[in-house]
């Protein structure tokens, strides 16, 4: 009888200690055997049968539980350990965009923007042909003229100066050159960099010794010659 109420269950619900308690009474079978055949096993077992029966119940409840409970508190403990971290896609894109003009090493002009970038950006443009104002502030009119410059360009018309826009706008000045671009450099290194110099828009001997000084304070080739890397570093560090 012990047996068929143990077998109710599969073995792997069954408590240790009903399978202790099965093991034990194999054991009395195999130890008196005489004592264990017919109506005389019927008969002891007969009233132990509901106390066994609730015995198995009450145990196989409580492994359930036991188990339930476990596996709820490992999926607490799972979870708890795997935090969620969710990112915004303005974030993202925020972060990529820094990443990059790090990278490249020019700054990201846009309307709105005023400072020493702004005067080289509008200098550059009348250097190109462009009829603008040099103030200083990134207004409507100047971002026109961007965009208009770079649909010319084939790049963006956005009208943010970034670094394609940078790299199309720069020109390069050297000794003997005159114009607006001269005017940016000396107009920067005057302003931005306090060096003693005039804004003549004449590249002279002058000149050529300042940028010399410049490049060798941002640790570029003293030649005299301003070209990308020294534009890039004349508007990386203004300010």
């Amino acid at each position: 009888m012990v047996r068929e109420l143990a077998c109710l269950l599969p073995r792997h619900l069954q408590l240790p200690s009903q399978r202790g308690a099965f093991l034990t009474f194999q054991n009395m079978k195999l130890r008196h055997p005489h004592a264990f055949r017919g109506d005389r096993v019927k008969t002891i077992l007969r009233p132990a049968i509901p106390v066994l029966a609730g015995l198995l119940i009450a145990g196989t409840a409580a492994g359930l539980l036991g188990g339930s409970a476990s596996a709820a508190t490992a999926a607490a403990g799972r979870s708890a350990a795997a935090p969620v971290v969710t990112h915004s896609r303005s974030t993202a894109d925020r972060s990529h965009r820094a990443r990059r003009h790090a990278r490249h090493g020019w700054p990201l002009v846009r309307q709105g923007a005023r400072g020493e970038r702004v005067v080289t950006i509008q200098y550059l443009l009348s250097a190109r042909g462009y009829r603008i104002r040099v103030d200083g502030v990134f207004g409507p009119v100047t971002k026109a003229d961007v965009r208009n410059f770079q649909k010319v360009r084939h790049l963006a018309a956005d009208g943010v100066v970034r670094q394609r826009t940078w790299s199309r706008l720069i020109l390069v000045v050297r000794l003997g050159s005159r114009g607006a671009g001269v005017r940016a450099l000396q107009h920067s290194l005057r302003y931005a960099y306090h060096y003693k110099i005039a804004v003549d828009g004449i590249f002279g001997r002058v000149t050529r010794d300042t940028v010399r000084r410049f490049q060798a304070r941002y640790h570029l080739v003293r030649d005299g010659i301003v070209g990308y890397r020294t534009w890039r570093a004349l508007v990386r560090h203004e300010r």
